[in-house]
């Protein structure tokens, strides 16, 4: 993510901050968010953003609308569709200490499928998630700091949340 971050950097000769405040973030009303940086001023892209549960739902319900928030189109509807299809030959991910299963990936965020929808999702650093379950129409946020060891959030998910939409 930080090199995408970079990339992002110089082909809009923005600071990933500066680009994200105008075309994410206010677009969404996100008022409170941090970056963390470097010490070379690179934002950490990777897991440097701090930002509210409810500013992170509004990220996943703009996902959700397939990149639209309050009738504006935030983001490109191919790139929404892109996120949630994974890449063909990247899937079967095993991620050595986690408890997520087997799966796969695409332009940034993680996919699993579903007896009841498929779900693609944004996973942080100690258990921050953004997760989208488009047949189902739901958004699922986790926010955690669970730096130590894996992060339950799809285990809670398909033991709690999912049977109770079934």
């Amino acid at each position: 993510m930080d090199v995408l971050g970079e990339i992002l950097r110089y082909a809009s000769n923005m600071s990933l901050d500066d680009f994200s405040n105008k075309y994410l973030f206010e677009p969404l009303g996100i008022d409170s968010r941090n970056w963390s940086q470097f010490e070379n001023g690179v934002i950490d892209a990777t897991s440097g953003l701090k930002i509210t549960p409810r500013d992170m739902a509004k990220i996943g319900v703009t996902f959700l609308n397939k990149r639209v928030w309050n009738g504006t189109q935030i983001i490109s509807e191919q790139w929404v569709e892109k996120s949630a299809t994974p890449f063909p030959g990247n899937h079967e991910i095993d991620i050595p200490g986690e408890d997520s299963g087997r799966l796969g990936y695409s332009y940034s965020w993680w996919t699993k499928q579903y007896s009841i929808s498929s779900m693609y999702f944004a996973g942080g650093w100690g258990g921050q998630q953004i997760m989208v379950l488009p047949e189902v129409n739901t958004v699922v946020v986790y926010t955690g700091g669970n730096y130590v060891t894996y992060r339950p959030t799809l285990k809670i998910l398909e033991e709690y949340i999912i049977p109770k939409i079934e």
